[in-house]
C-alpha cells in the first residue's frame, strides 16, 4: 500500500521575506508622506478661499435683501474674517460707521447685527508677496482710534471702494480675494505669480496655477 507522502514545500513567508516586505512599505510610506501633507495643505488653503469668498457673498446678498449696508472685516491680530450688518453708529440715530457697535436694548435686526465670521487656519496668514499689503484698498474706518480697512458692501449690490484681501503661507503660496469692479462687486480669486510678478486668475489667458 502507498503511503501519502507528506509535502515538504515550505508554506507561508520566512521572516526574512517579512522583514523584506515590512522594508518596503516603510520605504513607500516614507515617500508618500510629503506627498499627502501638499495635498493636504492645498485643500486646507482652497478651504479658506472658498470660505473668504463665500463671506463676501453672503454679505453682499444680505445688503441687497434687507436694504442694509453690510461689512467685511479682516481682524489682522487676531486672524479672522468677520461679516456683519451696519445699521447706525453709537446710538440709533448715527449713521452707520463700519463698525460692529450694536445699541444694547435694541430689536434684532433694526441696529448691528452679526453675519458670521472664521478664524483663519494655521499655517495661513493674512500675508502678500514683495512690498504689498495684506489688506490692499477698501474703505477706511475707525475702529476705536485705530484706523483700519474694511469692505462695505451697499443695497443695490456695489461696493464703496474696491479692494483685495491677501492670504498666504510660509511655502510662498499667496492668493488674494479682489472686489471688483465698484457698481458689481464681483469676487474675484486671484493668485501670485513670482515670474510674472502679477496676480491671476485660474485660467486668465492660459494661466493654470501652480502650487510651491
Amino acid at each position: 500500500m502507498r503511503r501519502h507522502q507528506r509535502s515538504s514545500a515550505p508554506t507561508g513567508f520566512s521572516v526574512v521575506e517579512m522583514l523584506v516586505v515590512i522594508a518596503i512599505m516603510g520605504i513607500l510610506a516614507t515617500m508618500g508622506i510629503p506627498w499627502l501633507q501638499n495635498i493636504l495643505h492645498r485643500t486646507k488653503m482652497e478651504g479658506l478661499i472658498s470660505n473668504s469668498s463665500t463671506m463676501f457673498r453672503l454679505a453682499r446678498s444680505e445688503s441687497i435683501k434687507q436694504n442694509v449696508r453690510t461689512v467685511v472685516r479682516f481682524d489682522l491680530t487676531l486672524r479672522r474674517v468677520e461679516a456683519f450688518a451696519d445699521r447706525d453708529g453709537d446710538t440709533i440715530l448715527d449713521p452707520p460707521d463700519g463698525v460692529y457697535n450694536p445699541v444694547a436694548g435694541e430689536p434684532f435686526k433694526t441696529t448691528d447685527y452679526w453675519l458670521g465670521s472664521f478664524d483663519l487656519p494655521a499655517g495661513i496668514e493674512f500675508a502678500a508677496p514683495a512690498m504689498l499689503d495684506e489688506v490692499d484698498g477698501f474703505t477706511t474706518v475707525d475702529n476705536n482710534g485705530l484706523s483700519e480697512e474694511v469692505a462695505i458692501l451697499l443695497s443695490d449690490g456695489s461696493i464703496t471702494d474696491i479692494g483685495a484681501v491677501r492670504l498666504g503661507d510660509a511655502r510662498g503660496n499667496f492668493f488674494e480675494i479682489r472686489i471688483a469692479p465698484q457698481g458689481t462687486a464681483r469676487v474675484q480669486v486671484q493668485k501670485w505669480d513670482d515670474i510674472e510678478a502679477d496676480w491671476f486668475e485660474k485660467g486668465e489667458d492660459g494661466f493654470t496655477w501652480s502650487w510651491l
